[in-house]
């Protein structure tokens, strides 16, 4: 679900781009600098592809937190699932929620193209909706998986809700909460001993990771 937000330049050039960690090529394309010095708007393509990529993951995860529960077989694992599809709506929510403030706030799968038209909800209440998510998600979710079918490592795990949860605590200065949030995840990763190795082939998923989108 994370691939159109994170497989392109959409969320670098959005983020990065907008901070001081990084500068947008001044010869690059015109709405990639719009966005770099802040004189974007909603008809960027820049914007518009990321908002875009964004909702569509959303109503992905809504689909199968909404039909999810309608589902027989084995609980335990429908019940996670949908935890990990929560994981990924908060996930996307609150990326949502640091570049655009309030924003609608869609909780069920869109089928068709009538009634779409939903109200803008207050960045507060984003931000609410990503905890409860992350709660829900942390509750159900496993703390490592062993590479099995349907147990495939890369997965959200229970340490990477916390870890989110802990950050959009932080984002809202809701620091004891943070902290609180945040310890409950030391000592469960581990630095690799070279900074470098971080960006092996053969590395991915290593000692030092959170969460990673794989694909």
């Amino acid at each position: 679900l994370f691939r159109s937000i994170y497989g392109n330049y959409l969320v670098f050039i959005c983020q990065e781009a907008k901070s001081d960690n990084v500068a947008q090529n001044p010869n690059d394309q015109p709405e990639r600098i719009a966005v770099d010095n802040f004189s974007d708007d909603s008809g960027n393509i820049v914007v518009q592809d990321t908002w875009i990529a964004m909702y569509n993951t959303i109503n992905l995860a809504n689909a199968v937190i909404f039909y999810g529960p309608k589902i027989t077989g084995d609980t335990t694992l429908i019940n996670r699932v949908i935890g990990e599809a929560k994981f990924i709506r908060a996930m996307t929510y609150f990326e949502i929620g640091q570049l655009w403030g309030g924003v609608p706030l869609r909780l069920v799968p869109t089928t068709d193209f009538k009634n779409t038209i939903v109200a803008t909800s207050s960045a507060a209440d984003i931000f609410t909706q990503v905890e409860n998510d992350l709660n829900d998600a942390i509750s159900v979710l496993p703390t490592s998986y062993d590479g099995s079918v349907n147990n495939e490592v890369g997965r959200a795990t229970m340490y990477a809700a916390q870890t989110l949860l802990g950050k959009v605590y932080l984002q809202q200065g809701k620091q004891s909460m943070a902290a609180s949030m945040l310890s409950s995840v030391l000592g469960k990763y581990s630095l690799l001993p070279d900074y470098k190795n971080i960006y092996l082939a053969g590395n991915k998923n290593s000692a030092e990771s959170i969460f990673e989108i794989n694909f």
